[in-house]
């Protein structure tokens, strides 16, 4: 290798690399802002969630279930439609609406059929959505 290539090697090494293993590692500590959980893996909403709208609460449930999974606490981070309609607010209509759009922006893919799970590679972009919708004073 040349130089500019080692040089580009070193530095790459130091500013871009991340001890983390998945993005769920990567933004565990912004997560554990916006949801907390139960030992038997129900998602604890830390935020109010009055102010986000129907895709946003469901991001928000899905990323929880998806750090439960992780943590071992449930067997899957998909979440039913069952689910669903007793944890979020609205009508299943307006759920199902909300869980197109959200697979229409790559957020989150269906599972089985009637279960969704928020996809691994977008966790940082469900953060970022849930953030932007939830008052910034409501983040602890």
């Amino acid at each position: 290798m040349s130089g500019s290539q080692d040089d580009l090697r070193k530095w790459i090494l130091e500013n871009m690399t991340s001890e983390a293993v998945s993005e769920l590692d990567l933004h565990k500590e912004e997560a554990a802002k916006l949801v907390t959980l139960s030992p038997d893996g129900v998602v604890i909403p830390r935020i109010d969630r009055t102010k986000l709208d129907t895709p946003t609460e469901i991001l928000l449930v899905l990323l929880g279930r998806a750090y439960a999974a992780a943590a071992g606490l449930v067997e899957s981070d998909a979440v039913t439609n069952d689910e669903l309609v007793r944890m979020v607010k609205g009508t299943p209509g307006g759920q199902r609406w909300a869980l197109t759009k959200l697979r229409q922006e790559n957020l989150v893919a269906t599972a089985t059929r009637g279960s969704h799970h928020l996809l691994p590679s977008q966790v940082g972009r469900a953060m970022k959505a849930i953030k932007e919708k939830a008052a910034p004073e409501a983040i602890p």
